[in-house]
């Protein structure tokens, strides 16, 4: 029997498939607000399981108490240093979001210096209000986003659990569900592990390098509070091209603009000699030892991961593309190989 063409199995095959995108997009909707913990856990099993399998064969630990060891180790070298920084920045995002008008009239003195030497008008009050309102915004949505972060760390350490202690099963399971070749497959794995440490350990360790670089710098050369613009700047320094100038190069005219003439020379030299070289080079060294990441995959990543994601889309943006990227690359080598 058929009806418009299909067989009876060929109907129950729609209909499951009907079923699945049904039941699935009903998923994702749901458990939309988790993606950061999935993700989260995702990237901690790939950049740990190494040590994982480590602890299973030399110390001869169990499943669960390797697992448990994992979570621990990553909780104290990685969660809590990230968590003791983002905490003091936004605490003084806060202190800055009470009385907001204190960093304008800072603002707003340094561009007029700029303003006088280029003759051109840069800002107008509408600007100023603009940014105001922009800048209150953005530090409520930070502020607001911290309540959960407790919440998120715990189910990304329940994933991770699991993860860890069945990554025989579900690496298994994964191979039998793709529609991909085994080669396919072991080229898949190569570049998500290639772009996970890439993004995951190089992106971060430029920013480390370069905000205790800027921090340097900026007490060196009398900048007010140097580690809290320090570490903005390693911040920033996830953005290519521009990055950290965005805030070395404002700190600069700040002290010119105060008077401070040859410690703002002095800032603008060490951040273009000392603080740009630095993201060149190591730049250059971490895609030589992972991935070759392109800037213009970092600034679309950074700028949808911000979008979907908040501050934890500086590092899941280009994640996102590169996964994207990597699948692409594996359909057309397998269009090559059928033609």
């Amino acid at each position: 029997m058929t009806f418009l063409g299909l067989t009876q199995q060929n109907k129950k095959n729609w209909f499951s498939i009907l079923v699945l995108l049904f039941l699935g997009g009903l998923l994702i909707c749901g458990l939309y607000k988790f993606l950061n913990s999935a993700l989260g856990a995702v990237i901690m099993f790939v950049i740990t399981l190494p040590l994982y399998h480590k602890l299973l064969r030399k110390w001869r630990l169990s499943a669960s108490w390797a697992a448990l060891v994992i979570i621990l180790l990553s909780f104290l070298v990685i969660i809590l240093p990230v968590t003791g920084i983002s905490y003091m920045l936004i605490k003084k995002l806060n202190e800055l979001l009470q009385n907001p008008d204190l960093l304008l009239t800072k603002a707003s003195e340094m561009i007029a210096y700029v303003e006088n030497i280029i003759h051109i008008k840069l800002l107008s009050t509408e600007n100023i209000e603009a940014a105001k309102k922009i800048a209150t915004e953005l530090v409520s949505e930070m502020l607001s986003g911290t309540f959960s972060v407790l919440a998120d760390i715990a189910i990304m350490y329940l994933l991770l659990y699991y993860l860890l202690t069945s990554n025989k099963q579900i690496a298994q399971k994964i191979d039998a569900i793709l529609p991909f070749s085994a080669e396919e497959i072991k080229l898949f794995k190569k570049e998500l592990k290639a772009q996970v440490y890439s993004n995951v350990i190089g992106s971060p360790l430029l920013a480390l390098v370069q905000g205790v670089a800027a921090v340097v710098g900026f007490w060196v050369f009398g900048v007010q509070e140097p580690i809290f613009w320090g570490l903005m700047c390693g911040v920033f320094s996830f953005i290519p091209f521009v990055g950290s100038a965005l805030v070395w190069v404002p700190a600069s005219a700040m002290l010119l603009a105060n008077n401070q003439t040859w410690q703002g020379i002095a800032l603008i030299a060490y951040g273009a000699l000392v603080i740009t070289n630095i993201d060149n080079v190591l730049r250059f060294v971490l895609q030589k030892k992972f991935a070759d990441v392109h800037p213009l995959i970092t600034i679309f990543g950074v700028i949808l991961g911000l979008d979907f994601f908040g501050i934890t889309g500086l590092i899941f943006g280009p994640l996102l593309i590169s996964f994207f990227l990597i699948t692409l690359k594996i359909f057309e080598s397998g269009i090559k190989v059928q033609e």
